[in-house]
């Protein structure tokens, strides 16, 4: 076997398994540890190999607890962060999902999140870097049949980043169908 597990001669590189999307950031590789260093470096070197970067930004419930003025602090120090070595004419590549980790279901007493909070936190993401307007926004904060059309409703709400619902065939086909109706 070649590098990655792949037969030799398969590198494992854009061309050869037509990958076209990276999630960086997500708020289980930042719990696992990863650093908005480590994340810069690799939606970096995601770009440069022209993939498209799906950028998982959100606050905890810590955070979010003490107001939204908090909640956006923490976002604005992330983004500005996670993109300090990206040139902003690399936006376009760019997909942005909002993922309150205080409204995922696996987090512990996790509480459900609005699409007015979604679309409040994703303005404040164009005003703190006008050049993310390039970008694409999407949400992330579990997503499932029943709030999925009061999210992809809204217009600055451009698609859904499905973790656990995803794993639920007939949850998933819902979904979709509703994504498309939005559309």
């Amino acid at each position: 076997m070649g590098e990655f597990g792949l037969p030799p001669g398969r590198t494992g590189g854009q061309g050869d398994l037509r990958v076209k999307y990276v999630i960086v950031g997500h708020s289980d590789r930042r719990k696992a540890g990863e650093s908005d260093e480590i994340i810069a470096g690799k939606a970096e070197t995601a770009l440069k190999a022209g993939l498209k970067v799906i950028l998982c930004v959100g606050e905890p419930k810590e955070v979010r607890a003490m107001g939204i003025e908090g909640a956006k602090g923490f976002i604005e120090k992330e983004l500005k962060e996670d993109l300090k070595t990206v040139p902003a004419d690399s936006y376009s590549n760019l997909l942005i999902a909002y993922e309150p980790i205080w409204a995922i279901s696996t987090t512990p007493h996790a509480e459900a999140d609005t699409p007015e909070n979604a679309v409040e936190m994703i303005n404040f993401m164009k005003e703190v870097l006008p050049n993310l307007r390039r970008a694409r926004f999407i949400y992330g904060g579990s997503v499932n049949a029943e709030n999925a059309q009061g999210f992809l409703n809204r217009k600055e709400i451009e698609g859904a980043l499905v973790g656990g619902a995803s794993l639920r065939a007939e949850e998933f086909k819902k979904i979709i169908s509703i994504a498309d109706a939005s559309n």
